[in-house]
């Protein structure tokens, strides 16, 4: 019973260095699956739902974009995107 637990904890030991040692070489890195799944996802949409889906994310995008790059407020989303209206303006 003692040699079979023995056996056990070095087995669980064993493993465990080696998802350690995985992690730290980036052995289980993400291969941007969960990319695909939400293009897969948003293509399988109805239309209207997808300009939604488009919408709340450029919405997201544009406040990151305007807190992210600097400490005094970053610069305006509409700004950032270029539109060309307002340039032309």
């Amino acid at each position: 019973m003692t040699a079979a637990l023995l056996v056990v904890i070095a087995i669980l030991v064993l493993l465990a260095c080696c998802i350690v040692i995985g992690i730290a070489r980036g052995w289980f890195r993400s291969r941007g699956s969960a990319t695909a799944f939400l293009t897969a996802f948003h293509d399988l949409q109805p239309r209207d739902k997808q300009e939604a889906i488009e919408a709340v994310m450029e919405q997201k995008a544009g406040r990151r974009l305007g807190t992210d790059l600097s400490g005094e407020g970053g610069i305006a989303p509409d700004a950032a995107r270029g539109d060309e209206k307002e340039q032309n303006q």
